[in-house]
C-alpha cells in the first residue's frame, strides 16, 4: 500500500486565511465545456431525454407540457448545486480551521493524488469515497483545493435541507440534493440522470458520490447503493463518453466524530435531528481529540475494463436514450458487480490505527489486562498484520508503550487504567451525562424510545459499541481466518479433518457474508486462499488422511473472538424466533425488538457477555441472513415487511448448529447464569 506522505493540514502558510485565497488553477478534462450553474440546468431541461419525458409525463397525467415544464423546472432547482468558487474559498478556510480543531494529521498518499491528476485530464473522473462521518461531505473537496484538482460536485442527501445555512452552503460548494427514494418517479429519475449525464458528458467537473449511500454505523461495509452508479454505468453503455475513471477513496479514522451517537443509534436511540441547532449545540465536540484521519486514493478503476465482454456497446448505444428509461438485465449485473468490486477494493485499503488494535484486544479481553500484557499482545498483532499484508497506519511515536497510551487516552471514554496499571473497558459514569448536547445526554432525553430490559445496560452496552465500531476494521482481512477458526474450534480432536472442516466453513461464511459486503463475489475463493495462507505460515500443517493439524493456536484464537459476538447474535435471533414460532406473522421491526429484549435478558443474566448482541443492526443482518438461506420467508405488507417460518424444523436445525460453534446447549432454559448483573 503506498505511503501516506501528504499532511494537508500542513499548508505552510502562517494565516488560514491567506491559504484560503491561493491561485486556484486545476488542469481540467480535456474536453470540458465551463458552464454556470444556471446554463447546467438549462441544457439538461432543453435535453432530448427530458423533453420526452415531459411530453409522457404530461399525456399520462392530463396536464399541460407547461405545467410539467414547471415541475421540472422546480425539481432541477430542489437538487442542483450553485457552485461559487467566493463560497468554496469560505468553506476551505472554515473546513481548515475545523480540520485543525478537531484533529492531528489528514494524511494522504500522494501518488494517488498525482494519478489523478495525470488521468482526469483524459477522461471524465468519478470520485468513490466510503462514507463513515458527516466530514466525508466537503473532506474530498477539501483535498482538491489543496491539490489543485477539480472540485467535484457531490451527491447528497436530504437530511441538510432543513439547515439552511448550511444547505446554502453545501450547495454552493458543489453539492446537489437528491431524494432518498425516486425509482418509481419517472419525471425525476430522468431529469436526476440527466443532470449527472450531462455533467460528465460536458466534463465540468468530476461527479463523486458515497457508494453505501449512508453513513456506516458500525464500522463495517454496507452493501453497495447502484442507483447513481447505474447512470454512469448507462452513459458509458450508451457511447456517451469514450471512457469513465472510477476512482475509490477509502478514509479511515483513529476515532469518527459521531461515534458515540452511532453506538446509541444501533440501541434504538433515535439520531437527532440535523439542523443549525443541534449543529450549534454539538460544539461539544470541538474539545475533543481525534487523532489522524488516513486517506488512500486508489488504483483507477476505468469502467471499460468492468464491462468488456459484458455488454455490447454499438448495440445499445444504436437504441435513442430517451426510450431507455431503466437498464436492461445485462446492464444491472454489470453495475451490480461493478458496485461490490468498488466496495471490495475499499475494504483493502482501509489501514488499521492503532486504536482498532487496542479496540480489538480489549473486547475480547473485559475482564481486564496489565499494561505490559495490552504492550505484548499489541505487538504480536503488528507482527500477525504485517505477516498478512494487512495495511497499518503510520505511527507518530517512537515505542510501542507510548502508541498505546495515546490510543487509550483518546478512547478515554471507552477505556480506562486503574491504580493497578490495569486497562479495563470503563464503567458508565452519569456524573458529566448532563453534558449539554453529549451523545449521553441525548440517549437520556430518548429513552422512552428504548425497551425497558435495554435501559438497564445502555451506556455500558454503548462503550462496547464503540469498541466493536473501530473492531469491525478487521472484519474484513479476517473473514476467512475467522470462519476457519471457528470451524476448527468445533472439533474437539488435535486432527482437524479436512471434509467437516469444509463443511462448516461453507455454513458459516454462507451466514456470516452479510458482514463483510465487499468479500460476497469471491466467496467461492476464500476457503481455499485462506488454508493456502494459514499454511505457507505455518499456522496449519496437513497431516495423514485428509486431516490438519494445528501448529498456532493463538492467530486462529484471535481470529476466531472476532467474529464469536457476531455469531451469538445470530443465535440470539434463531432463539427468539423459535420462541415465538407458533405466531403467523411478525414485522421485521417486532423482531427485531423482540430479538433485542432477549439478548438484553441474556446479558443481564450472565448467559451472554457479548453486549454487541444488543445492536439492532446486527440483528437486522442476521434476519436478513437467515432469508437467504431460506429458513424464513419475508413478505411485503402495506407499510411493512413480515416474517413467517415455513420450516420450524429446518429454523431449529439452523440454531442447533450455530449453537455448536459457540458450545452452548441446544436449550437455554438449562443454562446457569454464572454472574448476573440482574
Amino acid at each position: 500500500m503506498e505511503e501516506f506522505d501528504l499532511d494537508i493540514l500542513n499548508t505552510n502558510v502562517f494565516s488560514d486565511l491567506m491559504w484560503s485565497m491561493k491561485s486556484y488553477n486545476p488542469k481540467r478534462y480535456k474536453y470540458s465545456v465551463q458552464r454556470s450553474p444556471a446554463e447546467i440546468k438549462q441544457h439538461v431541461l432543453e435535453s432530448r431525454r427530458v423533453t420526452h419525458i415531459i411530453d409522457e409525463t404530461a399525456k399520462e397525467q392530463g396536464k399541460t407540457i407547461g405545467e410539467i415544464k414547471d415541475q421540472a423546472k422546480a425539481i432541477l432547482d430542489e437538487m442542483g448545486h450553485n457552485y461559487n468558487m467566493k463560497t468554496l474559498r469560505f468553506m476551505a478556510f472554515i473546513m481548515k480551521k475545523i480540520l485543525s480543531t478537531l484533529l492531528r494529521k489528514v494524511l494522504v498518499n500522494k501518488k494517488g493524488i498525482e494519478r489523478l491528476r495525470e488521468a482526469s485530464v483524459h477522461n471524465p473522473v468519478v470520485l468513490i469515497p466510503c462514507h463513515r462521518s458527516y466530514l466525508d461531505f466537503l473532506l474530498v473537496s477539501f483535498i482538491c483545493f489543496y491539490a489543485d484538482l477539480p472540485i467535484p460536485f457531490v451527491a447528497a442527501a436530504q437530511d441538510f435541507m432543513n439547515m439552511r445555512v448550511v444547505r446554502r452552503l453545501f450547495r454552493r460548494s458543489g453539492a446537489f440534493f437528491m431524494r432518498r427514494s425516486f425509482v418509481n418517479d419517472k419525471l425525476y429519475w430522468v431529469i436526476f440522470a440527466e443532470y449527472i449525464q450531462n455533467q460528465l458528458q460536458k466534463g465540468d467537473k468530476p461527479l463523486e458520490f458515497f457508494i453505501e449511500g449512508t453513513r456506516s454505523r458500525t464500522g463495517k461495509f454496507l452493501h453497495p447503493k447502484l442507483g447513481l452508479l447505474s447512470m454512469v454505468v448507462d452513459l458509458y453503455a450508451n457511447a456517451g463518453v469514450p471512457n469513465v475513471l472510477l476512482c475509490p477513496i477509502s478514509i479511515s479514522y483513529d476515532k469518527v466524530v459521531e461515534e458515540s451517537l452511532f453506538a446509541y443509534e444501533l440501541l434504538g436511540i433515535p439520531k437527532p435531528k440535523e439542523s443549525l441547532r443541534a449543529l450549534i449545540k454539538s460544539r461539544s465536540v470541538l474539545s475533543e481529540d481525534y487523532g489522524n484521519i488516513y486517506i488512500n486514493f486508489g488504483e483507477l478503476v476505468p469502467l471499460s475494463s468492468c464491462i468488456e465482454g459484458k455488454l455490447d456497446r454499438m448495440a445499445t448505444a444504436a437504441i435513442p436514450r430517451h426510450l431507455l428509461l431503466y437498464l436492461t438485465e445485462e446492464e444491472k449485473e454489470v453495475v451490480r458487480q461493478t458496485g461490490y468490486g468498488i466496495i471490495a477494493k475499499l475494504q483493502s485499503t482501509m489501514v488499521v490505527t492503532s486504536s482498532v488494535t487496542v479496540s480489538s484486544i480489549m473486547l475480547q479481553h473485559q475482564q481486564g489486562l496489565l499494561f505490559d500484557e495490552l504492550v505484548a499482545k499489541f505487538e504480536w498483532l503488528q507482527q500477525l498484520f504485517k505477516m498478512f499484508s494487512i495495511p497499518i497506519a503510520p505511527s507518530d511515536y517512537p515505542t510501542t508503550i507510548e502508541v498505546i497510551k495515546d490510543s487509550i487516552n483518546f478512547q478515554k471514554s471507552s477505556l480506562e487504567v486503574d491504580s493497578y496499571g490495569v486497562v479495563r473497558i470503563k464503567e458508565p459514569q452519569r456524573s458529566d451525562s448532563e453534558e449539554h448536547g453529549s451523545a449521553i445526554a441525548h440517549a437520556s432525553r430518548k429513552q422512552h424510545h428504548v425497551i425497558s430490559s435495554v435501559k438497564d445496560v445502555l451506556d455500558e452496552a454503548a462503550i462496547h459499541l464503540q469498541l466493536a465500531y473501530k473492531r469491525n476494521t478487521l472484519l474484513p482481512y479476517f473473514f476467512g481466518i475467522g470462519m476457519v477458526s471457528m470451524a476448527i474450534n468445533k472439533q474437539r480432536g488435535s486432527l482437524k479433518q479436512l471434509g467437516i472442516l469444509t463443511e462448516d466453513f461453507n455454513f458459516l461464511s454462507a451466514l456470516l457474508i452479510q458482514e463483510v459486503s465487499g468479500l460476497a463475489e469471491s466467496l467461492p475463493k476464500v476457503f481455499q486462499q485462506t488454508l493456502n495462507t494459514l499454511q505457507e505460515n505455518n499456522i496449519l500443517v496437513y497431516s495423514n488422511n485428509n486431516c490438519l493439524v494445528v501448529h498456532q493456536d493463538s492467530c486462529l484464537e484471535f481470529a476466531a473472538g472476532l467474529w464469536v459476538p457476531l455469531l451469538t447474535a445470530y443465535w440470539v435471533v434463531a432463539e427468539y424466533l423459535i420462541k415465538n414460532a407458533d405466531s403467523e406473522e411478525k414485522s421485521i421491526g417486532d423482531v427485531q425488538r423482540g430479538a433485542q429484549h432477549l439478548a438484553a435478558e441474556y446479558v443481564l443474566s450472565g448467559t451472554i457477555n457479548q453486549y454487541e448482541v444488543l445492536s439492532l443492526e446486527l440483528l437486522k443482518n442476521a434476519i436478513g441472513a437467515f432469508k437467504d438461506i431460506k429458513v424464513i420467508t419475508v413478505m411485503k405488507r402495506p407499510n411493512t415487511k413480515v416474517i413467517t417460518i415455513p420450516d420450524r424444523n429446518g429454523l431449529r436445525m439452523i440454531h442447533n448448529r450455530i449453537g455448536e460453534f459457540l458450545h452452548l446447549p441446544q436449550d437455554t432454559k438449562y443454562i446457569s447464569p454464572p454472574m448476573s448483573k440482574l
